[in-house]
């Protein structure tokens, strides 16, 4: 087969053992999964295995996945992202990507329901998913991720408009300006 050059792990069942990292399997409750490992190797080929998993019980329960996350605009350069509070939960990873099914990026770590993303493209469709984490013994233990949703920073509505008749013909429309 030649050397290897790649390693992919899968869960069947995302609800009973999800990736958490390359590599890296995590139990997330009791149940029945088969964990599905791609090798690639230099000569082009693959080799495909299957592992039946029985996950019987968790000594130590994850948190639940956030719910409810919500992106919206607050001004031309950013989002109020916020979501439901999680079971077991310490605090949440939020996560960031401009395309939907892309890479996503850590943003920030943090213990509220709720973060400010700011120094945003006006314009530019953002998506971001949540995890939400809890320690147990020094290690952070994982939720899945949430489903992605999108949002994407616009301009303010210019407030205070008025319009005052100078003659028949024309009109003076007048406005509050908007940053951005």
């Amino acid at each position: 087969f030649g050397e290897p050059t790649s390693i992919r792990f899968l869960s069947s069942s995302d609800a009973v053992v999800a990736k958490v990292e390359e590599g890296t399997l995590q139990a997330l409750a009791a149940g029945e999964a088969e964990l599905l490992v791609r090798i690639g190797y230099s000569n082009g080929r693959s080799l495909r295995v299957a592992y039946p998993i029985a996950v019987e019980s968790l000594l130590e329960p994850v948190p639940a996945v956030p719910g409810g996350l919500k992106a919206a605009s607050t001004g031309y350069d950013s989002l109020k992202l916020s979501w439901s509070k999680a079971q077991r939960a310490e605090g949440y990873e939020l996560y960031r990507a401009t395309v939907r099914d892309g890479v996503y990026s850590l943003v920030r770590s943090v213990t509220d329901t709720g973060y400010a993303d700011s120094r945003l493209t006006t314009g530019l469709t953002y998506y971001y998913k949540i995890r939400s984490y809890r320690t147990s013994e020094g290690k952070r233990l994982y939720s899945a991720f949430s489903a992605p949703v999108a949002g994407k920073p616009i301009p303010s509505t210019p407030g205070g408009v008025s319009a005052v008749s100078v003659d028949y013909r024309t009109a003076k429309i007048a406005w509050k300006a908007v940053a951005g």
